[in-house]
């Protein structure tokens, strides 16, 4: 008998790259086909080493696998098939690795179970089911220091868009902790900043949604129902400036209050802002997120327009004087030649030059064309 391969071969993984395209007969004959040669938990090349059972694999063909004897609990750094598929909410082949014996409570490297990612991704019926064959819903991860539950995880990771799976699973998630001992107190009141946050969010960012996507989604309900769940109250309306009247900073706030509130009041949740002191903030905010949150990863052209741009904007109006706008120079300098990496001191100082500006000038100046397309 020839030696069965250990290594997947490439055109099984082109076949489950697209885990959204429906499977024909003949699609499963090929996917067989390819697997006939291989061993059943033989692993991919490269840096995942992932099992043709982690792969978005047709039913069929998970349980052709499981029937030739690949590991259910088969791991690498970032879990088993059953986080895979928990993921991305099949219901299907979640049921049937635990029922051939996959660990519901297994961690990856970072302490969290499937039923983090089941939970994060709003898969309500993957999470009852989880909790169904014996998933902790009290379970801490050590994720970057963090001990969270599930809930907390999924609260966290929630976008400006509230959304009624979401919702549902939280409410899964609430009762399951309940039966299991309850909420610790600090828990719960990490839960209730993060639904005050979301609440907030959502406000800074719901007129400009498609109204579509929200019924769709059902995002007014399902802020309602986080709400009841956390007995926290309604977070208040947002205002967004007018574009018309002189714009106001609340000298009572910090100056990164300051830059925050001016954010939330000009700038739209995507594109250009309609004034230029809407842009100076928009900008600043950018190259801020692009240098803290990603290390400069995606610095580009565009980045650098953004950058020259602003420095022009800043010299219109009541501008900055002359020692301000060398800082800002040099800070613009020091920000493209690190890419925005570990250039906190540097985007400080953008971002007072810009919270500044538009202080000195607050009627509104119609941006116009620019030459940017972040």
């Amino acid at each position: 008998m020839a030696k069965l391969r250990t290594t997947l071969p490439k055109e099984f993984n082109d076949f489950c790259y697209s885990r959204s395209h429906k499977r024909t007969d003949e699609d499963i004959e090929k996917c067989k086909e390819m697997l006939s040669n291989c061993d059943p938990n033989a692993r991919e090349r490269g840096f995942y080493k992932e099992t043709a059972l982690h792969h978005y694999v047709p039913f069929e063909i998970a349980e052709c696998l499981i029937e030739k004897g690949a590991d259910v609990n088969a791991a690498n750094s970032y879990g088993t098939p059953l986080f895979k598929h928990a993921g991305v909410g099949n219901y299907d082949i979640c049921r049937l690795l635990l029922e051939h014996g996959a660990d519901v409570n297994i961690e990856n490297y970072s302490g969290q179970t499937a039923l983090f990612y089941a939970a994060d991704k709003g898969h309500c019926d993957v999470v009852r089911l989880l909790l169904e064959y014996g998933a902790d819903p009290c379970h801490n991860s050590r994720n970057f220091d963090d001990n969270m539950t599930p809930l907390l995880s999924m609260l966290r990771h929630m976008d400006s868009v509230p959304d009624k799976n979401r919702a549902i699973t939280a409410q899964i998630l609430a009762n399951a902790q309940k039966e299991h001992g309850g909420f610790p107190v600090e828990e719960l009141k990490e839960a209730q900043k993060m639904v005050a946050l979301l609440g907030h969010n959502y406000n800074v960012c719901k007129d400009d949604i498609n109204e579509d996507y929200r019924i769709e989604y059902d995002s007014d309900s399902a802020m309602e129902q986080l709400y009841e769940l956390f007995d926290v109250a309604t977070a208040a309306p947002v205002i967004k400036h007018d574009g018309k009247s002189p714009i106001t900073v609340d000298e009572n706030l910090s100056l990164y209050e300051q830059h925050n509130s001016l954010w939330e009041y000009l700038v739209p949740v995507s594109g250009k802002c309609a004034t230029i002191q809407g842009e100076v903030i928009r900008i600043t905010g950018r190259i801020s997120g692009e240098g803290s949150g990603n290390g400069g990863a995606n610095w580009d052209n565009e980045y650098r327009k953004m950058l020259k741009a602003l420095l022009e904007f800043l010299k219109q109006g009541n501008g900055p004087d002359e020692d301000n706008i060398k800082a800002a120079d040099r800070a613009s300098y020091h920000i493209n030649s690190f890419k925005a990496c570990g250039c906190e001191e540097e985007i400080n100082i953008l971002i007072k030059c810009a919270v500044e500006w538009v202080k000195k000038n607050p009627d509104p100046i119609f941006l116009g064309e620019v030459n940017y397309k972040r």
